[in-house]
């Protein structure tokens, strides 16, 4: 068991989609030729703008997006009408459904913190190279956050390194 427990970050599986079909690469290269110059890897943020324009980019390109839930609830509704139960339910089965069944442009709202973070170090990448890519990825994370915190509070940090935490473990 690790010393100090962190919760994992889980991306959309909407993130993951974009990242392995190359829309964060192709915006980028579109920006890079845009734009001379960004800010530091520390500083650069996107604008509501720029996040407008990958949005426009995403649903012009196109993108084979299908919720994994509403492929369950396809074979669910059809487990429910096998065992005569559909009818029963399907008030609140439509209702579920109607809410999963939200557009691309929705789930780019959605999920536009984490569809951020790619882009910008998307954009840091090409002109900042991977040592600013670095940079920029270091500048939120969470797990380095609570490290630096840790180190800080020797309260917390000096009982991890006792004999008689390690007899514990």
């Amino acid at each position: 068991r690790p010393d100090v427990e962190l919760s994992d970050e889980t991306l959309s599986n909407l993130s993951v989609k974009l990242a392995v079909n190359h829309f964060y690469f192709d915006f980028a290269n579109d920006y890079f030729r845009q734009h001379p110059s960004i800010a530091s890897p520390s500083t650069f943020r996107i604008t509501d703008e720029d996040y407008q324009a990958f949005t426009q980019f995403v649903l012009n390109k196109g993108v084979d997006y299908d919720l994994q839930s509403r492929k369950l609830m396809d074979r669910f509704k059809s487990m429910l009408q096998q065992e005569g139960l559909y009818d029963e339910v399907k008030d609140e089965f439509e209702a579920l459904n109607a809410k999963l069944n939200s557009d691309l442009a929705a789930h780019l709202r959605l999920f536009r913190e984490d569809i951020t973070r790619f882009i910008e170090s998307s954009i840091v990448l090409r002109y900042y190279y991977q040592k600013g890519e670095h940079e920029y990825m270091l500048r939120d994370d969470s797990f380095l956050e609570k490290a630096i915190e840790l180190l800080q509070n020797k309260e917390k940090y000096l009982p991890i390194l006792s004999v008689d935490n390690q007899q514990d473990k």
